[in-house]
């Protein structure tokens, strides 16, 4: 059976002002499980622990240590497996089939995207008429959606690294 794979992107808790990254307690490609402390974020004498949401690989730290966050700003990123989960029915229930009818469309203007894709997208927040399709193929599958993110968030880092100096 494939392991399927999501990148958790860690963000800041909501905060009323800017904190630091103190202490990072795991490093990139460090497995963890779930709940355990990644990273302390200071202001003040006050702290905030930065937990695992679920076990899996630190990516990667978007944050440098002493550096300020604020509120939403992303920490790190973490590969999480995915559990299949299959399709559930109420006890009785039988299964429902619809058969819908898209309205004609021009061939130029249909994205092709694998259910997998939808998914993932789905998840990440992420508007699915902005990804390039594979040049190959012309659909949108998982490695096309994360290319994307990882380009808007590279995009983003470096907007920010330019905003503070």
């Amino acid at each position: 059976m494939n392991k399927n794979y999501t990148t958790h992107l860690i963000c800041a808790p909501e905060l009323t002002h800017s904190v630091v990254a103190s202490v990072f307690h795991v490093k990139p490609g460090q497995i963890v499980a779930q709940d355990e402390l990644l990273l302390t974020l200071e202001y003040q004498g006050q702290s905030w622990p930065i937990h695992a949401p679920e076990r899996g690989e630190v990516s990667r730290f978007v944050i440098a240590l002493g550096e300020a966050a604020h509120s939403g700003d992303l920490l790190l990123m973490m590969e999480v497996e995915e559990i299949p989960t299959g399709f559930l029915l109420a006890e009785n229930e039988e299964p429902v089939s619809y058969h819908i009818t898209a309205p004609p469309q021009a061939a130029s203007s249909a994205l092709k995207i694998t259910p997998a894709a939808a998914k993932l997208a789905a998840r990440l927040g992420v508007d699915l008429s902005e990804i390039k399709a594979n040049g190959l193929t012309g659909e949108i599958g998982e490695s096309e959606v994360e290319l994307h993110v990882r380009e808007v968030l590279l995009r983003w880092q470096q907007l920010k690294q330019w905003v503070n100096t």
